[in-house]
């Protein structure tokens, strides 16, 4: 077995977290969509399709020719470590403040994350 990891490895390992976070804060941004009455299931199979593209965009994007498991894992640990973090807090605030005040606070929230980086 070869575990040696080579550049344009960890290349597309990167850019496969990237696509899985953007993934997980496209599913936050879809919290308002998914809870109008009988749009839940078209707003999932919206986010469904665009994880999809996403997921693609990354492999054409690092020119990876091959669907390998590797990638997989790699998108969904990108969704996950979202999900966990920034996502956390945005869900919280999302919970926690009702009317116009919960698109205020997670605005704030996103805001500040992105003037963090």
């Amino acid at each position: 077995m070869n575990f040696v990891i080579l550049p344009g490895q960890l290349r597309l390992a990167l850019c496969l977290c990237y696509a899985g976070m953007a993934a997980g804060a496209l599913y936050d941004l879809m919290f308002f969509l998914r809870r109008v009455k009988g749009v839940r299931q078209a707003a999932d199979l919206l986010f469904g399709l665009a994880a999809g593209v996403m997921y693609f965009a990354a492999l054409f994007y690092c020119r990876e020719e091959r669907l390998r498991l590797m990638g997989l894992f790699f998108f969904l640990t990108g969704y996950g470590l979202y999900r966990m973090g920034p996502g956390r807090l945005i869900r919280f605030c999302f919970r926690s403040v009702s009317g116009r005040k919960k698109l205020l606070c997670a605005f704030t929230v996103i805001a500040g994350s992105i003037s963090a980086m």
